[in-house]
């Protein structure tokens, strides 16, 4: 299985004057990428589709043993269409990781342990007190998306909260057989959306039936880096479990 990792966009909430995207944004003198890399560690073929600050991420990956992607329209384009870049390069399984969350790296276990055979999304549960450090009641409703699951397959995915909130939220992790990869390369070409965020996109391959994706939960620690209260978050949370 491949890991393919999505970090090519400039992740300006976090208003830092970097030069480089949120995957190497640094907590505690380590980046996201490397608090992840024990995860990262397990597979053997990575890639990385990297855009904004492109030449000043090469030279700090130019240690690691990971293939580096350009997505050249970052700016006006979306996560689905970095995963596109890659598709030369994709030749079996792979999973799909964005670069800006922070997870335990034992979720490694829970994917090896599923059905290789089915396309997989990993779920969180009980992500609502996390939530509700990051912003009040009423914004939650706003960025949360709501998740519905039929039979232990994805049912509906990215749409907007109306009344309750959902049981589970997406972790931003997603494994796909490399012949459902394929068949979701030739939709987005006909939906000719290049700005499309990726939830939706999964949703409208859901609805359209042009792949089904089977549905894994889990209760370990996860993290979104998407502003500065984000990672004041994960800096206490690192300092009280010391994970450094």
């Amino acid at each position: 299985m491949q890991l393919v990792i999505l970090a090519s966009g400039r992740g300006s909430r976090l208003n830092y004057k970097t030069k480089v995207p949120k995957i190497f944004v640094k907590v505690k003198n380590h980046t996201i990428f490397d608090l992840n890399n024990k995860f990262y560690s397990f597979f053997k073929k990575k890639i990385i589709v990297l855009g904004y600050g492109y030449q000043n991420c090469k030279k700090i990956l130019k240690n690691e043993n990971i293939k580096i992607v350009r997505n050249p329209n970052y700016y006006k384009t979306n996560m689905v269409h970095s995963l596109f870049c890659a598709k030369n390069f994709i030749k079996e399984d792979i999973l799909v990781c964005y670069g800006d969350i922070f997870f335990d790296w034992r979720l490694v276990n829970k994917l090896i342990n599923a059905n290789r055979r089915k396309n997989l999304i990993i779920l969180k549960k009980n992500w609502l007190p996390l939530w509700k450090k990051r912003m009040n009641i009423k914004n939650i409703y706003k960025d949360a998306e709501d998740v519905k699951i039929v039979k232990n397959k994805l049912h509906q995915i990215g749409n907007k909260i109306k009344y309750n909130l959902p049981k589970f939220q997406f972790m931003g992790i997603i494994k796909f057989k490399k012949s459902s990869f394929l068949k979701l390369s030739k939709f987005y070409i006909k939906l000719k959306n290049k700005n499309i965020d990726f939830t939706s996109f999964l949703n409208q391959a859901i609805v359209k039936k042009i792949i089904d994706i089977n549905v894994i939960t889990t209760n370990k620690y996860w993290f979104e880096i998407d502003n500065k209260k984000d990672l004041k978050i994960l800096k206490k949370f690192i300092n009280d479990k010391k994970i450094i």
